[in-house]
């Protein structure tokens, strides 16, 4: 594991933490969503997922999205990204609106 991802384990624990702390006022049990977490080294980008369960938080394996030091790299990533906001402002939104935000 390289020092990166350990760094964002660790981040991710406590964003999972804090997720579970806002859903203490809902009844019912929850499951968390998957985080994407990104990996920027040097021109390389990586997307590690992240999922929480039973109080561990899990990091997978990490992909390669792209090199960006070609133009079809930075297409790539550029696409990968979009992809993520569109998740992140469609679904995640949506969990965390519906499960997270107090009424």
């Amino acid at each position: 594991m390289t020092e990166a991802s350990i760094q964002l384990g660790i981040w991710v624990s406590a964003q999972y933490l804090k997720l579970k702390e806002l859903l203490t006022h809902n009844s019912q049990p929850l499951t968390l969503p998957w985080l994407p977490l990104w990996i920027v080294n040097g021109e390389q980008r990586h997307l590690l997922p992240a999922s929480y369960s039973d109080g561990i938080t899990t990091l997978w394996s990490k992909h390669l999205i792209a090199d960006s030091s070609t133009l079809t790299g930075i297409y790539t990533v550029i696409s990968v990204l979009q992809l993520l906001f569109q998740w992140a402002n469609t679904e995640y939104r949506s969990w965390f609106k519906d499960n997270a935000v107090m009424p």
